[in-house]
């Protein structure tokens, strides 16, 4: 049987994109470019390059965080939520939403699907599932399982089947089920952020390496991005609320950045300009389906929004696999990966250009010899494949290099198939 390998170069998170000028006027811009904001760090350009293999000093082109375009409005509930999780079923392509709320003296867990993950009906269409006497958070997967959080967590399966002790006292900022397993973040009353893995009914406990957020009052949100993790991070100021980003490869250890991921609202009519309202990220993520042609999946994030007690579901759609990204104008930027060791018959890039933009992308062998070039041409694609020579196969099982320049490009992530 033949083994594939799939290794995925990560472009990680950093700033908000910066204004780009040009050289010459009649150069076009990059589509839907973010306003100026704070400028790289030093912290956020060494994790890139260290998770790329890059030579920093060798390679000049710039990291850019791509932040969350604004949310669509969905629905409006006349009811305080106390959690809510999203889940997307890829095989029978329903969209459900799993939220909490109080009743009387317990907590009440409702079910409401959806054909699209845009239309919802909160009043009729639901299911109710069970009661708890602590605040349920739910973490979609299959079976369904919630997390009370009434004294020591536990996690327990919606039809009130199974029962199982964490180990964990606090208050939990995230949950859901990711690769086979029920991942459960919880914040003790020191400050401690705690990991708990269930997998096979068996819970096992681990401490995260926190640069995330210190604290749940913090706003910590975690969820898987295809085989990486993600945490959004709740900033409050006056009022208002936005959401940094820290990411993570094994959702243990954690790298924070300053750069607002999703920003806070404007509002004219509020005394400094800004909503005011209490904003929470649904637990769980999925792919939701692309309007664009060339972009087969697009990165779906529910938020929801509490204001005089009435919340609003918002759907904030991202890029797959565009978080980030790395950047050259138009003079052109490079950038090197480590030595590349594996089974592999092509190249996948996700990467978008400008009008005047394309990508040369060149392979090495272990002796440094060029074996593979190409010139990849302007466009704005997810998937865009490369099928490689048979010199390069054999320079990938051997140990290769790839060297790309970027001009008046955007790379999001390449990744080597086989």
């Amino acid at each position: 049987m033949k083994k594939k390998i799939l290794i995925f170069f990560v472009l990680t998170i950093t700033v908000i994109l910066s204004a780009v000028f040009f050289a010459c006027k009649d150069d076009e811009p990059l589509p839907d470019q973010p306003e100026e904001t704070a400028p790289l760090t030093p912290a956020d350009e060494t994790f890139l390059f260290d998770l790329l293999g890059a030579d920093k000093n060798a390679s000049d082109a710039t990291v850019k965080l791509m932040p969350a375009p604004y949310g669509d409005s969905l629905a409006s509930l006349n009811t305080e939520l106390l959690s809510l999780t999203a889940d997307h079923d890829k095989d029978s392509d329903i969209y459900s939403l799993y939220y909490c709320v109080k009743e009387s003296t317990s907590y009440t867990v409702y079910k409401t699907i959806s054909q699209d993950g845009i239309t919802w009906d909160f009043n009729g269409s639901k299911e109710r599932y069970v009661s708890s006497d602590g605040v349920a958070t739910i973490v979609a997967g299959n079976p369904g399982f919630y997390v009370e959080n009434n004294g020591e967590l536990r996690l327990k399966s919606l039809d009130g089947a199974q029962n199982i002790p964490l180990g964990l006292s606090g208050s939990v900022c995230s949950a859901f089920f990711a690769n086979g397993k029920y991942l459960i973040y919880a914040v003790t009353e020191s400050g401690i952020t705690n990991l708990c893995i269930v997998q096979n009914n068996t819970p096992s406990v681990t401490t995260v390496e926190d640069n995330i957020a210190s604290s749940y009052s913090a706003g910590k949100y975690v969820f898987e991005y295809g085989d990486k993790y993600l945490s959004l991070n709740k900033r409050s100021a006056n009022g208002s609320q936005d959401f940094t980003v820290s990411y993570s490869l094994d959702g243990k250890a954690f790298s924070s950045f300053n750069g607002a991921y999703i920003a806070a609202d404007r509002d004219p009519a509020s005394s400094n300009g800004m909503r005011q309202c209490s904003r929470f990220v649904a637990n769980g993520a999925f792919d939701v389906v692309s309007d664009n042609a060339n972009q087969d999946k697009s990165f779906g994030i529910y938020l929801y929004e509490v204001k005089n007690g009435v919340t609003t579901l918002r759907l904030f759609k991202l890029r797959q696999g565009g978080v980030a990204a790395l950047y050259g104008n138009l003079d052109g930027a490079t950038v090197t990966t480590a030595n590349i060791q594996a089974q592999a018959v092509s190249l996948i890039l996700n990467y978008q250009t400008g009008a005047a933009g394309y990508i040369d992308l060149e392979i090495f062998n272990k002796n440094g010899t060029s074996v593979f070039n190409i010139h990849i041409p302007r466009g704005n694609y997810t998937a865009y494949n490369i099928a490689l020579s048979g010199e390069a196969i054999s320079a990938f099982g051997d140990g290769a290099v790839i060297k790309m320049r970027l001009y008046d490009a955007y790379l999001y992530d390449i990744r080597a198939e086989g």
